[in-house]
């Protein structure tokens, strides 16, 4: 079922413009946004709510050393052990891919405190899971961890197919805009006349960081919780008003 709500405004716009008489200066142009013509204009918005079915989490291997050669090797080692243990658990390797890869000095105070001196080098690996199953990233997060993972540097959720979800707050945003404008006509003495302009807005999901991730005590294993995806689409339409006679 879809979840919606509802954001309304309506404007009309009504000018009566005097014809000269003869020898008469014309009147000045009437200024801009005013027509000799009626017009009715309102907008409308919808959210549809959708529930994700991928997720893409962000696993880093941290690993310090005096060089920068020991801090790759290390890395390199600590890497490994993860990347077997996802693909022990069934994560194939289309799943996974390189996010990125940098090696790097490391600094801190020194004595006096005025300068930072060089400590040793830092190599940092992260690597890129993408799961279809939801239900198996507390799983991924905790073997990847016990393993040798240091930090989840991104956990995110979105949707494969948001277009039935697009359409339906379309169709709703465009319904409601309508409805609006035939209201207000009829209660300023008139009707509604032929639809002049439309134009849309869709807002599309970008993928939706962690709801929730919540460990339990020891041994427990990783709680996630997806939430849902939002899709808002808006309407902005304007409409002839008819005067009754």
């Amino acid at each position: 079922m879809f979840a919606m709500t509802v954001r309304l405004g309506a404007m009309i716009f009504v000018t009566a413009l005097a014809h000269p008489a003869s020898g008469q200066m014309p009147m000045p142009h009437a200024p801009i946004g005013i027509t000799d013509t009626a017009t009715i204009e309102t907008s409308a918005s919808r959210e549809v709510r959708i529930a994700p079915d991928r997720a893409t989490i962000v696993l880093a291997v941290e690993t310090r050393a005096p060089s920068a050669a020991q801090a790759a090797q290390l890395n390199a080692k600590a890497q490994r052990m993860v990347l077997d243990t996802l693909r022990a658990i069934g994560i194939s390797p289309s799943q996974i891919g390189t996010a990125g890869f940098t090696v790097q000095p490391s600094y801190e105070p020194s004595p006096n405190g005025r300068t930072m001196e060089r400590n040793g080098f830092v190599a940092n690996n992260s690597i890129t899971v993408r799961l279809t199953q939801l239900d198996r990233v507390g799983a991924v997060i905790d073997a990847a961890l016990a393993k040798g993972a240091t930090n989840i540097g991104e956990l995110s959720f979105d949707a494969s197919n948001t277009a039935d979800a697009r359409r339906a707050a379309l169709a709703d945003a465009a319904a409601q805009a309508k409805d609006e404008a035939m209201t207000l006509a009829k209660s300023l003495g008139g009707s509604l006349g032929p639809l002049i302009m439309a134009t849309t807005a869709v807002n599309e999901p970008n993928p939706r960081p962690m709801a929730m991730m919540a460990r339990g005590g020891a041994g427990a294993p990783t709680q996630i919780i997806a939430g849902d995806i939002s899709v808002t689409a808006s309407v902005l339409t304007r409409w002839s008003f008819v005067p009754n006679p």
